[in-house]
Order: C-alpha cells, then sequence, then structure tokens
C-alpha cells in the first residue's frame, strides 16, 4: 500500500470515527433525556395535584402537556408566518424615488423634446415679460422590487397636474410630472411658476399602491432645483 493510499484510508477511518461519535453521542443524549422527562413528569403531576386539589394520572398530565405544546408551536408558527409575509412585503415594495433633471440632458431626440415641452412637463419660469418652460423637470422613478400602482403626489403649496406615467414596473424608466403653484386664494385654480426658487424647500409626498394593495407614501424634500438637488425625508406604509 503506497503512501497515497494510506492517506486515503486514514481520511476515510477518520471520517467514519467522526459519523459514529456525533451519532453516539446523539444517541445517549436522548436516552438522557427521555429518562430526565420520565422522573420529571412524575414530580410535575405531584405537583399539579397539589396545587389543584386533583388527582391526574401520568397520562393525562402528558395529554395536558402536549396540549399546550401544540397550542404553543401553533401560535409560533402563526407568528412567524405573519412576520414572513410582513418580510416578503417589504422586500417586494415599491420604492418611488423623485429626481430633477435638466431637460437638455436627458438625450432625447428632436420630436421627443419637442412632445416633453409641448405637453408642458419642464417647471415654468419666467423670462422677460412671458412664463415659459425651463430646462428642469421633475420626473419619478420606482426604484424597488415590486410594482407602484396608481402614483399620484400630494402638496401643500403646489399640485401635479399631470402625469406622463402612474404606473411604474421596477427598476425602468423614469417618467416626467407636471406641477403647478397652488392659487392663494379659495378658488382652488393652478398658477404657472414664475420663479424656479419657488420650489426650494417644498415637501412633495408620493403616494403608490403595491400589488398587494397596501399603500405607501415617501417624502422628499426640493432643496435647490438649479442644484436638482432633492432629500429624502421619510417613508410610511399606510
Amino acid at each position: 500500500m503506497n503512501n497515497f493510499q494510506k492517506k486515503r484510508l486514514s481520511r476515510k477511518l477518520s471520517s467514519l470515527a467522526q459519523w459514529f461519535s456525533r451519532h453516539v453521542v446523539f444517541l445517549i443524549q436522548i436516552v438522557v433525556f427521555v429518562i430526565i422527562f420520565y422522573f420529571l413528569f412524575g414530580l410535575f403531576v405531584v405537583i399539579f395535584e397539589w396545587l389543584f386539589k386533583m388527582s391526574m394520572s401520568l397520562s393525562d398530565f402528558i395529554l395536558l402537556i402536549t396540549a399546550a405544546l401544540v397550542f404553543i408551536y401553533t401560535y409560533e408558527t402563526n407568528k412567524m408566518k405573519h412576520e414572513i409575509t410582513i418580510q416578503n412585503d417589504i422586500e417586494q415594495a415599491p420604492i418611488m424615488v423623485l429626481y430633477i433633471r435638466k431637460v437638455s440632458d436627458l438625450g432625447l431626440n428632436i420630436v421627443a423634446l419637442q412632445k416633453l415641452r409641448d405637453e408642458r412637463y419642464p417647471i415654468s419660469h419666467l423670462v422677460g415679460e412671458g412664463i415659459v418652460p425651463s430646462d428642469y423637470i421633475l420626473r419619478l422613478r420606482n426604484v424597488g422590487k415590486g410594482v407602484a400602482f396608481n402614483v399620484r403626489i400630494v402638496s401643500k403649496n403646489f399640485e401635479v397636474d399631470k402625469y406622463e406615467e402612474r404606473f411604474f414596473t421596477p427598476m425602468k424608466d423614469e417618467h416626467a410630472i407636471k406641477i403647478y403653484k397652488k392659487s392663494l386664494d379659495d378658488t382652488g385654480g393652478l398658477m404657472k411658476n414664475r420663479d424656479l426658487k419657488e420650489l426650494d424647500n417644498a415637501i412633495l409626498s408620493i403616494y403608490c399602491e403595491s400589488l398587494s394593495g397596501k399603500e405607501y407614501y415617501f417624502d422628499y424634500k426640493i432643496v435647490s432645483v438649479e442644484d436638482k438637488k432633492v432629500e429624502f425625508t421619510g417613508k410610511e406604509e399606510i
């Protein structure tokens, strides 16, 4: 027998010894547990009879303990199932993100660019004596793992008048929104933005629904339109 065969046989014997050792220890543990369990059950029966002043056989006590264990097992199983469901909902939840983009940086062709401006998606501002679309636009994207339905935006001083899309598949394209300033009077009318800085520090809450029907909202603060800076301020499940 050469050295390689000796080493191979040695490894096999060592592996067999480890397997035998583990199983022997396991069997010994079971035997010890059964013995201790048997005597403890007798003690529990005596304590039970002393506390509740009623006689109970060992078999009845075993049935009582078994019923209690089944109840505990059922409760823990349902609790774990609920936690798994919550975890799955979290993992599959949509995550809506607000971006400020420059229209000139989107890489759109002339037709798409003209359509975007014709539909007034860029944020308006005052230039000279007229209010015209600026080079800035607000866009939304779903960066979560679940689809987002019925997307809408709520804000105290602004209102989104039009959505390029209200259904967002996970990790796909951004879609533009058209935003106006709410009228200061009680008419409920909308006004075009005259200055990009009017949107600075505005809070926009993005609401959406998941496939399971749960509603989420994400709060964003527009720090600066011209700097394209947006700050995420919170996420909640409704």
